[in-house]
Parts: structure tokens; sequence; C-alpha cells
């Protein structure tokens, strides 16, 4: 098996909405379905603001997110943040 097939079977998505983004430690605090959840946010990990790629420290709390991540890695680790006009 593709390792990189591997992978991206084995994401989950979530939508919820950003509570804290702490830039320095690489962290991101979500609130998904009344429960704060904790993300590392590793460097490599893909940052969308209105579908533009953008560092971690320009997502604000109470933006709406989709946040892909593996669930085998704890604490959960992102793969791709992504903030839209969620209207």
């Amino acid at each position: 098996m593709v390792s990189g097939m591997r992978l991206a079977d084995s994401l989950l998505h979530v939508e919820g909405i950003i509570q804290r983004v702490d830039a320095l430690a690489r962290e991101v605090a979500v609130r998904i379905d009344g429960v704060e959840v904790i993300f590392d946010v590793p460097a490599d990990c893909v940052v969308l603001l209105y579908g533009e790629r953008v560092k971690l420290r320009l997502l604000q709390p109470q933006d709406r997110a989709v946040i892909a991540y593996s669930p085998r890695q704890l604490p959960p680790t992102a793969q791709l943040i992504e903030v839209m006009n969620w209207t």
C-alpha cells in the first residue's frame, strides 16, 4: 500500500469554532459539538484562510474551521485547517 494513500484514508474531518490559537506552541483549540479539542499544528500543516494559504497566527477565535487530522496520533495532529466564510 502506498503510504500517501494510507495517510489520506486515515484522516478524519471535523468542523468547529476556533477558541484559541497559540502560534508559538503550534496549537489550536477548537470547540466541536460543545467539547473543546486541542490540536497540534505541525509546521507542514496546510492552513487556509478563505482559500489562501496563510500562517497559523492569522486564524482568530470565533473563526469556523474544518480540520483534517489523524485520529491515530495523540494529541490529535492537524494536517489541514481551513477557515471559510460559512454564511
